[in-house]
């Protein structure tokens, strides 16, 4: 268990940092208030690794040191429990507000530093609100039952009947970042989700590559029919509606600015300069570092990139097997406090640096995927349809074969590549 502190989470460097910054924290804060989104996406930063190993410290630590710099930063938990609040020394049952809050003063936070906890059930709430506004503003009802001759008596399910299906929660919080941060008229610098498990984390990079894959496929099918034909427009306008929460904006086709988003919403997650992953392992677990191996690999399926390792309780030359990530060592029991002190105020623009996209190399006759640190027994390649379907880590990609393509003839992996020969 890592140790409480009294006073100030801030560490006096931080904290003197802090101050000096803050009539200019203040006067941006007002200016970003005022004007227009800027223009540059915030950083995504999530935690990666085994349960009880610190993700929780790591990422508030980072959130708090990125802040004390005079960034506006949003730290979004999604833990079900209390952790983060034991963490910042809230007394029970006190919760963190479920909208973005600038972090109490009592706390010793910058601020600059904004909370938020979502729960499954705000954000089908949240989504389930924006597809009834959608419904009213487009009339996909309407439409629905015109392109039927009124044969369909189409309308939205009671929001009490929509069941919170396992995997929901992915795509769930995904709309929401794109829909209240990503393209909302807040800015902020960084945000860092916390809470997410790596099959989670994982999904939620894979999400829009596979919203978009079934776009295509479903809009397909919908456009074989008249009915279909009358209702996709309408349809697409509320679909971008619902992810941006301004529907109006631009010049293209519906279905070319539904198409857009999704392709943002894919570059947020496959983009260095907008999504990093950390792993968060312990020094001497051998199942802590097994599990930060697997979900870089679970990441990477994913073709989401990682930047960092956090080690807890080590050295820095412990993070080597995670090389060429950037590597911090804390000590086993720091305070958050510590822990602030501990991360240099270049770690995350070093991980954003250090980062890359996880290659995928396509070419006629063969397929080869970077997997980092993952068994060779835990690949699995299979084809489905004319797509390489490739599975490991509890994570999965589809590829599209190249034109020409409709075999697979073998695969193998080595050095961290997997090599797929085609046919």
């Amino acid at each position: 268990m890592m140790q409480r502190s009294s006073g100030s989470l801030l560490p006096r460097s931080h904290a003197a940092r802090s101050h000096a910054a803050r009539a200019r924290s203040q006067q941006r804060t007002s200016a970003a208030a005022a004007a227009p989104k800027a223009s540059s996406s915030p950083i995504v930063v999530t935690t990666v690794g085994k349960g009880g190993v610190g993700k929780t410290h790591a990422a508030l630590a980072l959130s708090i040191s990125q802040a004390s710099q005079n960034k506006r930063v949003l730290y979004l938990s999604t833990h079900a429990d209390a952790s983060p609040e034991y963490a910042l020394q809230m007394p029970p049952p006190t919760r963190l507000p479920t909208t973005p809050t600038a972090a109490a003063p009592e706390l010793g936070l910058p601020s600059t530093l904004f909370l938020q906890r979502i729960e499954s059930t705000a954000l089908l709430d949240d989504a389930y609100e924006e597809a009834k506004k959608a419904d009213a503003d487009f009339g996909i009802s309407t439409a629905i039952k015109t392109a039927t001759n009124d044969s369909a008596n189409f309308e939205l399910p009671k929001k009490k009947t929509i069941p919170l299906v396992a995997g929901m929660d992915p795509w769930l919080l995904l709309g929401y970042l794109l829909r209240r941060v990503i393209h909302s008229d807040k800015y902020y610098d960084v945000v860092v989700v916390d809470g997410l498990s790596t099959t989670e984390a994982a999904r939620l990079a894979a999400t829009p590559v596979r919203a978009k894959w079934l776009s295509e496929r479903a809009r397909d099918e919908v456009k074989a029919s008249d009915a279909g034909r009358i209702v996709l427009p309408t349809v697409e306008m509320a679909a971008s509606s619902v992810l941006t929460d301004n529907a109006t904006t631009g010049g293209n086709s519906d279905y070319e600015r539904l198409r857009n988003l999704l392709d943002d919403a894919a570059d947020l997650v496959t983009n260095p300069k907008r999504f990093i992953g950390v792993l968060v392992t312990q020094a001497g677990n051998a199942a802590a570092s097994d599990a930060a191996a697997r979900a870089w690999g679970a990441l990477a399926i994913a073709g989401a990139p990682c930047g960092a390792v956090w080690m807890r309780g080590g050295e820095e030359d412990d993070g080597e097997k995670f090389s060429p990530l950037v590597s911090i060592a804390t000590a086993e029991n720091a305070s958050l406090s510590d822990l602030v002190a501990t991360v240099p105020d270049s770690f995350l623009d070093d991980a954003v640096s250090t980062s890359v996209p996880p290659p995928l190399e396509v070419s006629s006759d063969c397929l080869r995927v970077h997997l980092p640190l993952v068994p060779k027994t835990d690949v699995k390649v299979s084809l489905s349809g004319s797509e390489v379907v490739v599975e490991a880590c509890g994570s999965r990609r589809a590829i599209p074969l190249p034109a020409g393509r409709s075999k697979v003839a073998g695969a193998k992996a080595d050095n961290n590549v997997l090599e797929i020969k085609l046919e």
